[in-house]
């Protein structure tokens, strides 16, 4: 089972799958995005991590540059580089992957394309979060026979973690 979040930003994905997987009680593998500074700053950076770890905020782990009035600039060989070095670092002992967020930064970053995609053919549960203006390579996640893609909205965002922890509960604690 694989369950990829997306909405709006700021409604609160990221803050579903946290309560999720305090809720599970376990130690998940795979990745997680985040800014440093506010969204709001124009000129920030955005760092990828492993989840497993508290998140570092510097050269090493920065995988997109954003400024004022200008597109971002992602990465490429940061996402390759690290993305898929988390995802091959966790293989032998995570119960859980997450993937928080993918989304078009992404596009050119083929080798950890191919491993996210390799990922959903596994055994390990996912729950991750897709950029809702996605790319043209998040087809391959979204039309995966393992994937379930869910809209998080003010409705529902209450509800959800409870949901998800009931539904990865099982997998997650088994193995």
């Amino acid at each position: 089972m694989h369950v990829f979040l997306t909405g709006g930003i700021q409604i609160g994905k990221s803050t579903v799958i946290r309560k999720a997987v305090q809720g599970l009680g376990i130690c998940p593998g795979g990745f997680v995005t985040g800014f440093r500074q506010s969204r709001a700053n124009p000129s920030r950076r955005l760092y990828l991590n492993p989840a497993w770890e508290e998140p570092a905020y510097d050269e090493a782990h920065a995988v997109a540059r954003f400024g004022e009035g200008l597109p971002p600039s992602p990465d490429s060989i940061a996402f390759d580089q690290l993305g898929c070095g988390y995802l091959a670092a966790c293989r032998s002992w995570a119960k859980l992957l997450l993937m928080d967020e993918l989304g078009s930064l992404e596009r050119d970053a083929l080798h950890f394309q191919k491993a996210v995609l390799q990922a959903l053919d596994g055994n390990v549960p996912i729950l991750g979060v897709l950029k809702q203006a996605g790319h043209p390579w998040m087809e391959g996640i979204i039309r995966h026979p393992a994937v379930t893609v869910i809209e998080v909205t003010e409705a529902n965002r209450d509800s959800l973690p409870e949901q998800l922890i009931t539904g990865f509960s099982d997998q997650a604690h088994s193995g």
